[in-house]
């Protein structure tokens, strides 16, 4: 567990992920689903050992679920990301996004 983190790893992807879908969820009440495709994920990160560098090394992928899993969606995938990424971060857990165009 990290320092600042006060509930286990489990739970905080649990809450991520459920604040991404309801995020996507929300978008689609009021909007249609974009057809720009595309695919973005959260990543966290460490430092990478004994190098001078400021390279990272990617420690955990996590993929958007619920209806993101079955999307081609680019901008779906990107509010799941917004909404599970400010979950992790309250948490203390450093995440990026990685996302490109199909």
């Amino acid at each position: 567990m990290n320092a600042t983190q006060t509930l286990p790893l489990e739970q905080i992807v649990i809450q991520a992920q459920y604040a991404g879908n309801i995020a996507v969820e929300t978008f689609l009440l009021t909007h249609r689903e974009p057809m720009y495709c595309g695919s973005a994920y959260l990543y966290s990160v460490k430092p990478k050992p004994r190098t001078r560098t400021n390279k990272v090394v990617v420690d955990q992928k996590y993929w958007p679920t619920g209806f993101c899993a079955r999307s081609q969606s680019l901008d779906l995938h990107e509010i799941w990301c917004d909404a599970a990424e400010k979950v992790f971060k309250a948490n203390g857990i450093e995440v990026r996004r990685k996302s490109w165009v199909d």
